[in-house]
């Protein structure tokens, strides 16, 4: 599996700790079906779907936020809370991708993507995922 943090993501996390960055209320968990570079922001997401009941699905940001670290691998994990995409209307197409951002619109920022198993959610179907984003410190 591939996973990025993107560069507005890497930035966004180095505001917080360093800068003068608030961290949002709230992170929102999306879909879509293209490989997303390191330096995509969410309006160069062009496959995301739309219609049929889709819509980002919110997880708040600290209590719906669990860290941990593989200790065996060195990566330290963010898992977000277990969220749930319901299509309603028709079906969607297929997404292969899925991805955290600081908005449900293209006003925030991209803060990670990675691959799932491709789906196609036809009419009444549900998905439900958990969104990880992972940091590994280089070996010396």
């Amino acid at each position: 599996m591939a996973y990025v943090i993107h560069d507005e993501g890497l930035e966004a996390l180095l505001e917080m700790l360093f800068g003068d960055g608030t961290q949002p209320t709230a992170f929102f968990i999306g879909l879509c079906d293209e490989v997303l570079a390191q330096e995509d922001a969410l309006a160069d997401i062009a496959t995301e779907p739309s219609g049929n009941g889709y819509s980002r699905q919110q997880v708040a940001a600290g209590t719906g936020v669990s860290i941990s670290k593989d200790v065996g691998t060195g990566i330290w994990w963010c898992e977000f809370d277990e969220v749930t995409f319901t299509a309603d209307g028709g079906a969607w197409p297929e997404v292969t991708r899925g991805f955290v951002a600081t908005s449900s619109d293209n006003s925030g920022l991209l803060i990670c993507s990675g691959d799932i198993q491709a789906i196609e959610l036809g009419d009444g179907s549900r998905f439900k995922c958990t969104a990880l984003a992972g940091l590994r410190n280089p070996a010396p």
